[in-house]
C-alpha cells in the first residue's frame, strides 16, 4: 500500500471513529428525553375506603413516612400552633397492617392508630418567605422520616434563593434542627422558571391555573440507594422537565450531583394538579405519578416509570374516586396500603362527618429485584 493510500485510510478511520463517538453521545443524551408511550399501569378502577382516626385534624401539612424505622408508613400532621409566632408541632399516627373488616382474608391493609404522639419541631422559617413547602422524607438515610421546610427567600440585598430548614428525626423520640442553603447548578434553571411566575403572575398561563400547576417539588429515592433525593418539576407547554438532586451518602444531609430529564408531550395541555414520587413497580426506585384533572368521582392520572436511566412514560388513565366533601380535609397521595411492595393511589377525605382513607390498589406485576 502506498504512503498516500495509507494516509487516506488512516484519515478515513479517524473520522469514522470520531463520527461514531459523536453519534453514540447523541444517542446517549437522547436517552434523557422520552416520547414513546406504553400501555397504562393497571389500578383497581373502583376505590375502597377505610376509616381514619377520629382525632385526625385539619393540619397545615399531612404527610406519610416511617416515623419509628419499623418499615411501615405512619401519618404525620404538621402545623404551627402559634397564630402570631412560630411553634411548629408534628402529630404522628402510627401505622400497622391488619385485616380490614370484610376484606379478603389473605390481604392485610394499612391502618393508622387512634393514639397520637405529639412532638415539637425546632424550626424557624423566614417571615419574608414567599413560598414555604413542608415535606416528609428521610433525608439522611437513617430509616427515620424527617420533616423539611423548603423556602423561596429574598434577602435584604435582593438575592433570591432556595433554603432548607430540616427537622431531623432522632430515632422516633425528638427532632433536631439543621439548616442549609441550596447551591447546586440546576437550582438556577428552576429559579428562573419560578421567578417568572412570581413576578409575571399568570400572564402566560391559563386563567384557571396557578403557579402550583406549573412548578412542583418532592422527595424520593430515585436511584434505589436508600437515600431520598430532592426532585424539581416544571412545565413547558406539554413537556415536563425534571431535575433530580441526588442525595449524599447515608448519614449526610445534602446533595452531591444533579441530572436533568425531560418527558415530551406528557401533560397534553392539562393541569398538573399533583405529583407523587413512590415505587409503583416494586423495583426499589421511585416512579413519578402525575395527577391531572379531576371531576367529582374521577381522577385522570398517568405514570412515568423510573428505569434508572430516565423515565418511561405510560398512557394516562382514569380512576373512580369518592366524591368527598369539597373543603378542608381532602388530600391525594401514594403509598403501599396492601403490603405488596408497590405504592397504591390514595385519596383522603371527609364524608358525612367521618374521615376516610380511600384507595385504588396497584395491580402492576411486581418487578423482581
Amino acid at each position: 500500500m502506498s504512503e498516500s493510500s495509507f494516509k487516506k485510510l488512516a484519515l478515513f478511520f479517524f473520522f469514522f471513529c470520531v463520527g461514531g463517538i459523536l453519534i453514540f453521545n447523541a444517542l446517549k443524551e437522547h436517552k434523557r428525553s422520552f416520547t414513546l408511550y406504553k400501555a397504562p399501569i393497571a389500578f383497581e378502577k373502583k376505590p375502597t375506603k377505610l376509616p381514619l382516626p377520629k382525632s385526625a385534624s385539619y393540619a397545615e401539612k399531612r404527610g406519610f413516612g416511617d416515623f419509628n424505622n419499623d418499615g411501615i408508613e405512619d401519618m404525620y400532621e404538621i402545623e404551627d400552633k402559634d397564630v402570631f409566632g412560630q411553634n411548629y408541632e408534628v402529630r404522628v399516627f402510627k401505622g400497622e397492617y391488619k385485616k380490614a373488616e370484610g376484606a379478603d382474608s389473605t390481604k392485610e391493609l394499612l391502618h393508622f392508630s387512634n393514639e397520637v404522639t405529639s412532638i415539637p419541631l425546632p424550626v424557624t422559617v423566614s417571615w419574608f418567605s414567599n413560598l414555604t413547602k413542608i415535606d416528609v422524607a428521610d433525608v439522611n438515610g437513617d430509616g427515620y422520616a424527617d420533616v423539611i421546610f423548603s423556602e423561596y427567600r429574598v434577602s435584604n440585598t435582593g438575592k433570591e434563593d432556595l433554603f432548607f430548614a430540616y427537622s431531623l428525626n432522632q430515632a422516633g423520640k425528638s427532632f433536631a434542627s439543621q439548616k442549609t442553603d441550596f447551591s447546586l447548578t440546576g437550582e438556577q434553571t428552576f429559579l428562573q422558571a419560578l421567578l417568572g411566575f412570581i413576578h409575571q403572575g399568570n400572564s402566560y398561563s391559563n386563567s384557571e391555573e396557578s403557579v402550583s400547576d406549573y412548578l412542583k417539588m418532592d422527595w424520593g429515592d430515585m436511584n434505589g440507594d436508600g437515600n431520598e433525593d430532592f426532585v424539581m418539576f416544571w412545565r413547558q407547554y406539554e413537556n415536563l422537565h425534571i431535575e433530580v438532586f441526588y442525595a449524599n451518602e447515608k448519614g449526610k444531609v445534602g446533595f452531591d450531583r444533579t441530572e436533568s430529564y425531560s418527558v415530551n408531550k406528557t401533560l397534553k395541555n392539562r393541569f398538573m394538579r399533583g405529583i407523587d414520587l413512590e415505587d409503583f413497580t416494586g423495583d426499589g426506585k421511585q416512579d413519578i405519578l402525575i395527577r391531572h384533572d379531576y371531576k367529582g368521582e374521577e381522577s385522570i392520572v398517568n405514570l412515568l416509570v423510573n428505569t434508572g436511566e430516565g423515565f418511561d412514560p405510560h398512557n394516562d388513565f382514569s380512576l373512580n374516586t369518592h366524591d368527598f366533601d369539597l373543603f378542608g380535609f381532602e388530600k391525594y397521595d401514594s403509598f403501599d396500603i396492601d403490603k405488596d411492595g408497590k405504592a397504591d393511589f390514595i385519596h383522603l377525605g371527609k364524608m358525612d362527618d367521618k374521615k376516610f382513607c380511600s384507595f385504588n390498589l396497584n395491580q402492576y406485576p411486581k418487578t423482581e429485584l
